[in-house]
């Protein structure tokens, strides 16, 4: 294997790890989004359960 090979070999490489990074880190921050949604959807279900007096809303924020 000549040099040059090995130098295009090696940037590919750092390529390839550049998009599967960039990719993890996407899918890092959807999941901390929808989670933050859900903790959020969830307390508001609570409150407007304690205004209403409706128990079955609790059941809903519980399964959220």
């Amino acid at each position: 294997m000549n040099p040059d090979t090995q130098k295009e070999l090696l940037r590919v490489l750092e390529l390839d790890y550049e998009q599967t990074t960039k990719g993890l880190e996407g899918i890092i921050s959807s999941s901390f989004t929808i989670r933050g949604w859900g903790i959020a959807l969830s307390s508001a279900l609570i409150g407007l359960t304690f205004q209403t007096q409706q128990w079955g809303i609790a059941v809903l924020a519980v399964v959220v």
